[in-house]
């Protein structure tokens, strides 16, 4: 059974001068309100508070349907494919993502492409280190075991400079968010 679930949070960006906030989260489940919650706390920045709350919201989900397939929409954005409790885990701790076995796989046209070899010379960051972030973050591909590693480039900043979501949104195909376009540009790549 596959859950269709969505998470809006809403933030109060008046934040005062001592950094306290407002925000409130809710979950719909087969369109239908299901949960709501809200709160006041003393976060630095609108993107933490927006943070806090989808976990929250995920927190709720992963409760009550722990391991059930999740297509999950979070503030208008797409997260298919992983149970709550991976989604979960995505949020909640972006430095520990879910390993590539739980996620769909980066689809990557031709000029996406580049060799380990060449991520490594790009990056400074070593072979064993590439490879632990194609198993991790499921950033690249390889057609058998001796086959060469074929790494998506765009994947590759995108976890380089820590932004899981445009990572997220490039997994389930979205190569024209604003969000996912700036590392094709960057790279000087087509999406």
């Amino acid at each position: 059974m596959s859950i269709n679930a969505e998470i809006v949070a809403v933030i109060d960006s008046q934040c005062s001068e001592s950094g306290a906030g407002a925000w409130s989260v809710t979950i719909h489940i087969a369109g239908q309100p299901v949960y709501s919650a809200s709160g006041s706390c003393c976060i630095s920045t609108v993107d933490e508070m927006q943070e806090a709350a989808h976990v929250i919201g995920l927190s709720w989900i992963a409760e009550r349907f722990p391991d059930h397939p999740i297509n999950l929409v979070v503030d208008g954005q797409e997260c298919l494919g992983r149970s709550a409790r991976v989604h979960l885990e995505l949020f909640a701790n972006r430095t520990n993502p879910p390993k590539s076995e739980d996620a769909w796989p980066i689809l990557m046209k031709a000029q996406d492409v580049i060799p380990l070899k060449t991520a490594a010379l790009e990056t400074g960051k070593s072979d064993k280190t590439l490879r632990a972030w194609v198993r991790d973050f499921g950033i690249g591909r390889q057609s058998g075991p001796s086959a060469p590693i074929e790494i998506s480039h765009p994947a590759l900043e995108m976890v380089l400079h820590g932004d899981m979501a445009a990572l997220e949104l490039l997994r389930v195909g979205d190569r024209s968010s604003p969000r996912v376009v700036r590392f094709f540009r960057h790279l000087g790549i087509a999406p």
